[in-house]
C-alpha cells in the first residue's frame, strides 16, 4: 500500500481561550481528498498553523479531522504536527536546515500530493523541498484537486481582466498598502477599476491626496515614491483608482472624509461610499474582491457584508479571497456556485494574480 504524503493548508482561526476551531473551511474543503485518497492509501498529512509558536498545536484540527472520518479511514491515516516547528521549513531555500527537513518530509512517503493552495506562494521545504526530492527520485509528484480548481477559477478572472470590455472592477483592502500595491499597479494598466479600503485608502488619502484621517491607521514605515504618487493621483483624477468618501468612524459615526477630526479612527465603509461602489459595479462582468472594507478584527464588519449582499445578486463573474472575508461569507451563506468562486487564498490569491499564477508550490510541481 503506498504512502502518500498530502500537504494542506489547515491553517484555521482558533480560540486558544475556548479551545475552539473558530472556521473550518479550509479543512472542509479537503474532507473528500482526505476520503477518497485513504481507500487505497496510507496519508500523511502535513501543514503549518499560525506562525509555527509553541502554541500552534494542530491538536485540535487533527480530532476535527477524525470525528469526520471513520474507524477504517482514521486507520490509514497520520496527521504530522505543525510543519514550522521544523527548524527548516521556512528556512533560505536551498539552505542546510532548509534540505534537512526537505529530506526529514520526503522520507516518510512514496508520493507526493500539493492540495495547500493558501500556502503555494511560500517555498518552504514542504511545499517546494518535497518535491524537488522526488523528482530527482523519480517519485510521483501532484497537485490536489483543490488546487487545481482554484488554478481554473483564478486564471478565468485573470483572462477576463485582460479583456477591457470586462469592465474588471478589483476591490481590495487591507493593513499594509506596501503588499497590495504591485496587484494595484498589474490592474490598474489593465484599465479595471481599483476600489481600496482600510490601512491601503487611509494612506492613499493622506499621502496623495492630501486629506486628514485622524488617528486611522496606516503603514508609517512605507514611503510612497514621488513617480508612484504622481501615476495613481492620475489613476484616481481619472476614475479608475477609487476611494471611499465617507467613513464609520469607532464611535459608530457617519462622516465625510474632508471633516475628519484628529482623534477620528477610520473603521469601515461608509453609505455614500457603498452607494458609489455599488453604482461602479453595474456594468462589471467580472468582480474581483480580496480583505474586509472595515476594521475585521474590532467587529467593523457591516460594510463588507452590505456590500457581499450586492455582490451575491449579480451575474458578473466573481472571486472572492482572504480568510477574514471567507468567514463573512459563510455569514451570508455564500458558496462557490455557478458564477461565485470563493477562495481559500488570501496572499497566495493575491501573488497568483500579480504573478499570472507562477507561485513558487505551483512551479515546484509542474
Amino acid at each position: 500500500m503506498k504512502k502518500i504524503i498530502l500537504r494542506l493548508d489547515l491553517n484555521v482561526p482558533i480560540d486558544r481561550k475556548q479551545n475552539k476551531i473558530l472556521e473550518t473551511e479550509r479543512i472542509d474543503v479537503v474532507m473528500g481528498e482526505i476520503k477518497n485518497l485513504s481507500v487505497k492509501n496510507n496519508l500523511i498529512i502535513l501543514s503549518h498553523l499560525g506562525k509555527g509558536e509553541k502554541q500552534d498545536s494542530l491538536a485540535l484540527v487533527e480530532k476535527y479531522i477524525r470525528s469526520k472520518l471513520t474507524k477504517q479511514e482514521n486507520s490509514k491515516i497520520t496527521i504530522l504536527e505543525n510543519t514550522r516547528w521544523q527548524k527548516g521549513e521556512a528556512a533560505k531555500e536551498g539552505g542546510k536546515d532548509f534540505v534537512a527537513t526537505s529530506k526529514y518530509f520526503a522520507e516518510m512517503g512514496d508520493e507526493y500530493i500539493d492540495d495547500a493552495f493558501a500556502s503555494m506562494h511560500r517555498a518552504h521545504a514542504s511545499i517546494v523541498g518535497i518535491p524537488k526530492i522526488f523528482k530527482n527520485e523519480g517519485k510521483k509528484i501532484a497537485l490536489g484537486d483543490l488546487v487545481k480548481l482554484e488554478i481554473k477559477n483564478l486564471n478565468k478572472s485573470l483572462a477576463l481582466a485582460n479583456n477591457k470590455k470586462n469592465q474588471t472592477i478589483l476591490i481590495l483592502s487591507g493593513a499594509k498598502i506596501s503588499t497590495k500595491l504591485p496587484l494595484i499597479e498589474k490592474f490598474l494598466k489593465k484599465d479595471a477599476k481599483v476600489v481600496v479600503g482600510g490601512g491601503i485608502a487611509n494612506q492613499i488619502l493622506k499621502d496623495i491626496l492630501g486629506l486628514k484621517i485622524g488617528a486611522s491607521f496606516i503603514e508609517k514605515s512605507f514611503i510612497l515614491k514621488p513617480k508612484l504618487k504622481i501615476y495613481l493621483k492620475k489613476e484616481i483624477e481619472k476614475g479608475n483608482l477609487i476611494l471611499p468618501i465617507d467613513a464609520i468612524l469607532q464611535n459608530k459615526k457617519v462622516e465625510s472624509l474632508e471633516n475628519l477630526k484628529a482623534k477620528d479612527i477610520i473603521s469601515d465603509i461608509g453609505p455614500a461610499s457603498l452607494a458609489l461602489l455599488k453604482n461602479k459595479m453595474k456594468n462589471s462582468k467580472n468582480i474581483i474582491i480580496n480583505g474586509p472594507l472595515g476594521i475585521y478584527e474590532k467587529g467593523f464588519v457591516e460594510g463588507t457584508l452590505v456590500l457581499l449582499k450586492e455582490i451575491k445578486k449579480s451575474k458578473a463573474n466573481i472571486l472572492i479571497g482572504g480568510g477574514d472575508t471567507l468567514v463573512l461569507t459563510k455569514k451570508l451563506k455564500m458558496k462557490s456556485e455557478k458564477n461565485i468562486f470563493i477562495s481559500t487564498g488570501g496572499g497566495a490569491m493575491l501573488d497568483f494574480l500579480v504573478n499570472d499564477g507562477k507561485l513558487p508550490g505551483i512551479l515546484a510541481i509542474k
